[in-house]
């Protein structure tokens, strides 16, 4: 299930960025959130504005990214 509906992205907000629809909030403060071990109920609490599936679409945004404009990772050895 896609939830694209939750995105958008326009230049004249947070520069472009990809954000939540009608906020300012960007899929990666959100990714960021979520790999600093947040839970997404504590995300929520902390912008009331967002629901669960806001938070899943940028999940799912962040994988597609990730699955297909993958870019290289340094090494361990780097």
């Amino acid at each position: 299930m896609s939830r694209k509906q939750h995105l958008t992205s326009s230049p004249g907000i947070c520069h472009g960025k990809v954000c939540i629809k009608g906020t300012r909030i960007t899929v990666a403060s959100i990714l960021d959130e979520l790999a600093g071990g947040r839970s997404v109920a504590a995300i929520l609490a902390n912008w009331p504005s967002l629901t669960n599936e806001d938070v899943l679409a940028a999940a799912e945004y962040g994988a597609e990214i990730a699955k297909y404009r993958g870019t290289p990772f340094p090494s361990a050895r780097e």
